[in-house]
This record gives C-alpha cells, structure tokens and sequence, in this order.
C-alpha cells in the first residue's frame, strides 16, 4: 500500500530523448548552424554518456532532415533548400487545415475567450502602433494565438507535427517576414477565423486557414525571389 495517496509516479525521460530534444533545439534555435559539424563523440562527451544514445538522438534527427551523417567525418547540420520550405509550407497546409476544423467542433468556451483576448490586444496594438514597434508587438502575439487556436483543437498528435514543421520555418525567420509584409491581413484572418470558431464551424474555417497558408506561401516566393528554384509540384 502506498504511504502518499496523491503520490505520482516519476516519469524519467530515456537519455536519446534528452539528447534528442537539445540537439533538435539547438539546430532550430540557430546554435548550431547549417553546416556545423560534429562527431558522436564529441556529444557523448558533452553529456558525459556513452555513443549509443547519442548515435540514436542523431538519427532521429537525421529522419527529420535536420542532419546528415557523413561517413568518416561525423555529422552536419543541414540547410533547407528553397524546395524543402515549398514542401514544408504545404505540409503545413493539409495539417493545420485539419486542426482548424478540429478546433471548431472541439473548442471550450475558456479556450475561445483566451483566443478572443489575444485578438483584442492585437487591435490594441494595430491601432496604436506602426512600423518595426508594430511587428515586433504583434509578431509575438501570432504565435500565442496560434498556440491558443491549435491546443484548442484537442488534437495533440496533429499539433505536435504542426509544430515541428513551423519551427523549422522559425529558423529562417520565414514566420517575420511574411506577417510583416501583410499585417493588416493576418489580422482580419485570425478574426474570421475566430468567427467561424464561435459558429462552429469547420469546413469555413479549413478553406480560410487554407487561403491564408497560401498567401503566406506567395509571399515568401516575392521576397526571397526562389521562384525559378521551386518546381511547380513543390508546393500543393
């Protein structure tokens, strides 16, 4: 019998994930650069473990494109190719267009009002604020309200790939660029799309959602000027 009714059971992560996780962080996070090279046996060192953990982190990694292990010379932190960005964003698309019409039929009345309360501070911040002051205000509270928005749906297997994929757009700042080119658009979106949240409706707010992705899409194309690198079946 257990002396502590309320006692809960500690879950210790497998050291891989650990290393795992940090490695993951510090290539998206941009302390490792594309092109940085390191051994298993420098990692392992810095842990303090043996290779075998790390040899597994990295190929975790390695299946998410993050890295490329070169035989005899260890492992390099890759970059993205315009073409890998064009299949990310539409790998985006079918994602969070599902999520968004798992948000409209599953979202609670608290979830709802902490989307509601971003967007009004984001009116705070578009009427009174402008240029670099305005982006670096509203850029932030995107993310919250994204967040908000795809925990909303209650499906945390979609949100997790979700996440995975827009932090590997976070590392070429794809994120600011695009919202600072059509702040005032991003802005009436996230509104309609609140709108159909309230109405419960999915399938408005999936075409939407999708509209928006490709828009953000078309921009980037116009500003890093990747068009002729981009093959037309890239990006769906």
């Amino acid at each position: 019998m257990s002396l502590l009714s309320n006692a809960k059971t500690i879950k210790i992560k497998p050291v891989r994930e650990i290393v795992y996780e940090q490695l993951r962080q510090a290539i998206v996070g941009g302390e490792l650069e594309p092109g940085t090279r390191f051994t298993d046996g420098e990692i392992a060192s810095e842990f303090n473990i043996s290779r075998t953990p790390v040899r597994e982190a990295i190929q975790k990694l390695e299946a998410e494109g993050l890295i490329e292990r070169v035989p005899m010379r260890g492992n390099v932190v890759k970059g993205l190719l315009p073409k890998d960005v064009a299949q990310i964003f539409a790998l985006r698309k079918a994602l969070e267009c599902l999520a968004v019409k798992y948000v409209a039929m599953n979202a609670t009345e608290k979830e709802l009002k902490n989307v509601r309360h971003i967007l009004d501070q984001a009116k705070t911040y578009m009427t009174t604020l402008q240029g670099e002051a305005l982006t670096d205000a509203y850029v932030p509270l995107v993310a919250r309200y994204n967040k908000e928005m795809f925990e909303a749906s209650h499906a945390p297997k979609i949100v997790d790939l979700i996440w995975n994929h827009r932090e590997m757009l976070d590392r070429y700042r794809v994120v600011r660029v695009v919202i600072a080119k059509r702040m005032d658009e991003s802005y009436r979106t996230r509104e309609q799309m609140y709108s159909y949240f309230v109405s419960r409706s999915p399938e408005e707010a999936s075409a939407l959602w999708g509209n928006h992705i490709d828009k953000s899409y078309k921009i980037w194309l116009e500003v890093t000027g990747y068009s002729d690198q981009i093959g037309k079946h890239d990006y769906m």
